[in-house]
C-alpha cells in the first residue's frame, strides 16, 4: 500500500502595513487539504483466486499446465477528499515480447488482464499509473511478472494425517525468499487428491526416457506417475502395476527412488516382494528367483552406479541381490553366523565405486560393535566386511550418504541430533540440533550430478522433525568437510511422512 503525500497550500494576505509591520505579524493563512490518495493494486485469477503481488513489484506464476492462466489486476484507491472518481484517470503500459520483437501497448482502462498461455515462458513489464485530474498528481507501480516451470530444485513434502495428506513444495530453498505452496497440485488448478498416499518416488526419468522427470505418488491400493513439473498424471494403477499385484489384492508399502546413475524405481507390496520400473515395457515387473522363490525383502537398499539393488531376508537370514537388467534374484554366499547380529539398516554404498550395490549396517549383539557390510559386484558379486565399532544408535536412528562427496562417511542420528561418522578413522562428530525428533534423513542427489555446479548440490541433507501434529524441514548445507556451512527451517507442514528433491540432469529450457 503506498500513499501520496498529504500538500498543504498557504496563501498570504497582503496588506499595506505588511512591510512595516512584518515583526508583529502572526500570520494570516488559508489552509486547504489536497485530495489524498491510498492505492493498492491486487490480482486475481479467472477462477477468484489472489495471486501474490511482492513488495517490489515482482510477480512469479507457477506456468500453467492445460489452460491458459488470466489474471486481472485491480486498483483500489481511496481518497480523502472525494467519494466518487470521476477525477481520475487509469493507465497501463505493458511490454512483451513479441514474434521476436519488444511491444509496448498502453491501455487506459482501471483493470488489465494479462493472459498465461500454458506450457511457456510468459513475461510483462507493467507500469500503472493513475492520476487525480483536480490536481494532477499521479502515482506509479512497476510490477515484473513471469511464469516459470514450478517445482523444479524443489522439495516436494508429502504431509498430513491419515487420509488428509497433501504435497506441499519449497521452491528455490537456497534463496531467503523461497516459495512455499501447501499444496502443490491444487496450486496448479486441480482438485484435491492424493489423501491417502504414503510415499513419494522420485527419479530423474520415466522409465529410462531421459527426457522426462518423474514423479510416482504411492497409496495402498494404487499408484500414480506424473511429471514433478507440471503435475500432470501420465499413467495409473492398471497401466503401471503388474497383474500378480492386482488378482490378489495385494496393498503397496513403499517405492524406492532412482538416481542419476540407475534411474529405475523399485516398489515393495505388503507380500514382501519387489518390482522395478521395466524400461521395456513401461511398467512394474516382478523380480524373480528360481533358487528361492519364497524370499521376502525385510530391509532393502538403494543402488549406486551398477544396475542392482540389495535386500535383506529375515526369515531365511539371508542378503540378496536383484538385477534390474535380467529381472531376476541371486543369493550373495555369506559365512555369517546370524544368531548373535542383526541388520540395522541398508542403503547405498558410501564409496564412489562402479561395482559397488549397496551397504549394510550390521550389529553385533554380543560385543554391541558394529559392522558395514559392503556388497561388490566384482569379485563373483562378493560381500567385505568392515568393523567400525560401537555406535550410540537406536531403533529410531536414521541414516544417509552421500559418496560422491562424502566417500568413507555417513550421517546418522540419535533422537534431535545429527551425526557425522568418518568410518576410517571410527569418529563420531555432532553436526546438528533440530530440537525435535529426526524421523528422516536425505540428500537431495547423492550421486554424479550432471548439472550440479561447486558440489553444492551433493551436500544438501533434507532432515525431517517431528513436532507433534506438526512438521519441519530442516535443510543443512555442509561444507567439503562435511560439517555444517548453514541450515535453513521450512515450516508449514502436517506431520510428514516423505521427502524427495525434484532435480533434474538436463538442461530445461
Amino acid at each position: 500500500m503506498k500513499k501520496l503525500s498529504h500538500i498543504l497550500l498557504g496563501m498570504a494576505v497582503l496588506g499595506s502595513g505588511i512591510l512595516a509591520g512584518c515583526y508583529d505579524d502572526k500570520g494570516n493563512y488559508d489552509y486547504r487539504d489536497i485530495n489524498e490518495m491510498t492505492v493498492t493494486v491486487l490480482a486475481k485469477n479467472q477462477n477468484g483466486r489472489e495471486m501474490l503481488i511482492g513488495e517490489d513489484g515482482y510477480c512469479r506464476y507457477k506456468q500453467p499446465s492445460t489452460d491458459t492462466l488470466r489474471v486481472t489486476y485491480t486498483p483500489e484507491v481511496k481518497q480523502s477528499e472525494r467519494n466518487d472518481e470521476s477525477n481520475l484517470e487509469y493507465s497501463w503500459r505493458v511490454g512483451y515480447t513479441k514474434d521476436n520483437k519488444y511491444v509496448v501497448d498502453t491501455v487506459s482502462t482501471k483493470e488489465l488482464t494479462l493472459t498465461f498461455p500454458p506450457q511457456r515462458t510468459t513475461a510483462y513489464s507493467v507500469v500503472f499509473s493513475v492520476t487525480d485530474l483536480s490536481t494532477n498528481l499521479s502515482f506509479y507501480q512497476s510490477l515484473q511478472i513471469t511464469t516459470v516451470k514450478p517445482y523444479i530444485n524443489s522439495w516436494l513434502v508429502l504431509n498430513g494425517s491419515k487420509g488428509n495428506r497433501r504435497i506441499s513444495a519449497v521452491e528455490d530453498p537456497d534463496s531467503l525468499a523461497y516459495i512455499f505452496t501447501a499444496d502443490a497440485y491444487m496450486d496448479l488448478g486441480y482438485e484435491r487428491r492424493f489423501q491417502e498416499a504414503i510415499d513419494l518416488v522420485y527419479s530423474p526419468s520415466f522409465f529410462g526416457n531421459l527426457e522426462s522427470e518423474a514423479l510416482q505418488i504411492v497409496e495402498p491400493d494404487s499408484i500414480f506417475l506424473m511429471s514433478p513439473f507440471d503435475m500432470q498424471v501420465q499413467e495409473t494403477t492398471g497401466q503401471l502395476l503388474p497383474s500378480v499385484i492386482l488378482e490378489n489384492s495385494r496393498k503397496l508399502l513403499y517405492g524406492v527412488d532412482g538416481n542419476t546413475q540407475n534411474a529405475g524405481t523399485i516398489i515393495v507390496d505388503d507380500a514382501r516382494r519387489i518390482y522395478y520400473a521395466n524400461r521395456g515395457q513401461n511398467k512394474y515387473s516382478e523380480f524373480i528367483s528360481k533358487d528361492v522363490p519364497n524370499f521376502r525383502v525385510d530391509k532393502i537398499g538403494q543402488p549406486n552406479e551398477s544396475s542392482y539393488v540389495c535386500f535383506w531376508d529375515n526369515e531365511l537370514k539371508q542378503f540378496m541381490y536383484a538385477d534390474y537388467s535380467k529381472g531376476n534374484v541371486e543369493t550373495f554366499d555369506d559365512d555369517t553366523e546370524w544368531k548373535n547380529r542383526e541388520v540395522i539398516w541398508m542403503g547405498a554404498d558410501n564409496k564412489q565405486d562402479k561395482e559397488a550395490m549397496g551397504m549394510a549396517l550390521v550389529k553385533d549383539l554380543k560385543t554391541e560393535e558394529y559392522w558395514l557390510y559392503h556388497f561388490h559386484v566384482a569379485g563373483g558379486y562378493s560381500i567385505t566386511k568392515q568393523n567400525i565399532g560401537k555406535l550410540p544408535v537406536d531403533e529410531n536412528s536414521q541414516f544417509a550418504v552421500a559418496p560422491m562427496e562424502f566417500e568413507g562417511q555417513f550421517f546418522y542420528t540419535v533422537g534431535s541430533v545429527l551425526y557425522r561418522f568418518f568410518v576410517d578413522g571410527r569418529e563420531s562428530f555432532e553436526l546438528y540440533d533440530a530440537g525435535a525428533p529426526i524421523t528422516q534423513l536425505q540428500f537431495r542427489t547423492s550421486q554424479c550430478h550432471g548439472l550440479a555446479v561447486n558440489y553444492w548440490m551433493y551436500r544438501c541433507l533434507g532432515i525431517v522433525v517431528d513436532k507433534g501434529t506438526e512438521g519441519e524441514l530442516h535443510e543443512v548445507k555442509l561444507d567439503g568437510s562435511g560439517d555444517v556451512e548453514s541450515s535453513a527451517v521450512f515450516t508449514g507442514f502436517g506431520p510428514i511422512q516423505d521427502i524427495c528433491f525434484t532435480f533434474v540432469n538436463r538442461i530445461v529450457l
